[in-house]
């Protein structure tokens, strides 16, 4: 995942998101939300201004896969892997003679890969009264990267095969299996009511992720056809940010655009859909409407409107989804059989 969008973006946040969400703890604009499923998840943390989503996201869904084997809770080291991570990034670098991306992004399978050859620690190192090497901790908490399952869902490759997603932070070249659209909710559905949580990398630079007021939805395009006089002439000299506020002012649930796989693979190719965010599914959720959500679980600290949670609608996941990280055991089977997994 790309973090440096996020990165800037905390900049320009940071003096007046703590007011902003104080003031709107109890008002999600007019959006009501129910629960309808809820996993066990360890506290929200705070990637602050790093530019590592990737690995916060990715070991927060180690942590409560973790939990979901009965395993006691663990605050594993998420600079840790970025450390070692960039020591493999600056080999390749070298190799490729500078020709590649060197930065602070990364993957979901990066963490698999750094821990598989590294290990991984807790935010301190005698652990439980037992000292422990950071390969020897991997092994006692049963961390292999073989029992997850890196899924995707393009056209651009064949269906049923993995392929090296085509973004710069994937500069490790991992392979993820590609599968249509249908099947990729459908594991993602599946894993939730197993009692999974799932690793969502996805695009949050869309006009719908209105994540301080805990939501993020693609509302049906909206023109501005119905104006006329000094109101289209003042529409005509507004900024892209202030007539985007003029039509979409997200004060209760709106209709939303029909997403299928042409639509979403038409947003990848023209870089309208990009590796911005590394996020975890912790939940399902239903808007008054009957609308369904995912409750997701962010790491940019608790100081917003569900402490650091927020819903993302189905519309929302299908088009922006760039991947996910499950558990083999949460892949359907006969998902797993087309894939050769099973």
């Amino acid at each position: 995942m790309n973090c440096k969008f996020f990165t800037i973006a905390c900049a320009l946040l940071s003096m007046s998101f703590c007011s902003w969400a104080n003031e709107n703890k109890t008002d999600s604009v007019g959006y009501q939300f129910t629960v309808t499923k809820e996993l066990k998840t360890n506290p929200v943390k705070d990637q602050s201004r790093s530019g590592t989503c990737w690995s916060f996201s990715t070991l927060s869904f180690i942590e409560d896969d973790l939990l979901r084997q009965g395993k006691p809770a663990v605050d594993l080291s998420e600079m840790f892997i970025v450390r070692n991570d960039y020591i493999e990034k600056a080999i390749k670098y070298v190799r490729m003679h500078g020709d590649i991306a060197f930065s602070a992004g990364g993957s979901a399978y990066d963490v698999l890969y750094i821990i598989d050859k590294y290990g991984i620690v807790p935010e301190k190192f005698t652990y439980n009264g037992v000292e422990y090497t950071p390969q020897s901790f991997a092994k006692s908490l049963g961390i292999k990267a073989s029992d997850y399952v890196p899924l995707t869902s393009f056209t651009h490759h064949d269906f049923y095969k993995p392929f090296a997603i085509e973004v710069p932070d994937n500069w490790l070249w991992s392979e993820y299996y590609n599968i249509p659209l249908n099947e990729l909710m459908e594991t993602i559905d599946y894993a939730i009511d197993k009692g999974f949580t799932v690793m969502w990398a996805s695009d949050v630079s869309e006009k719908g992720f209105q994540y301080l007021k805990g939501f993020a939805v693609v509302p049906v395009e909206k023109k501005n056809e119905n104006l006329s006089g000094t109101e289209l002439a003042r529409w005509v000299k507004l900024s892209k940010s202030e007539k985007e506020g003029e039509l979409y002012k997200f004060e209760e649930p709106e209709e939303e655009q029909y997403i299928d796989q042409k639509l979403r693979q038409e947003a990848f190719d023209n870089y309208e859909t990009t590796d911005d965010h590394g996020m975890v599914f912790v939940g399902t959720a239903v808007d008054q409407n009957g609308t369904k959500y995912y409750k997701v679980k962010n790491s940019w600290g608790t100081e917003q409107i569900y402490g650091g949670f927020f819903y993302a609608s189905e519309a929302f996941v299908k088009y922006k989804t760039m991947d996910i990280l499950v558990h083999k055991d949460a892949v359907p089977v006969k998902i797993l059989k087309k894939l050769h997994l099973k």
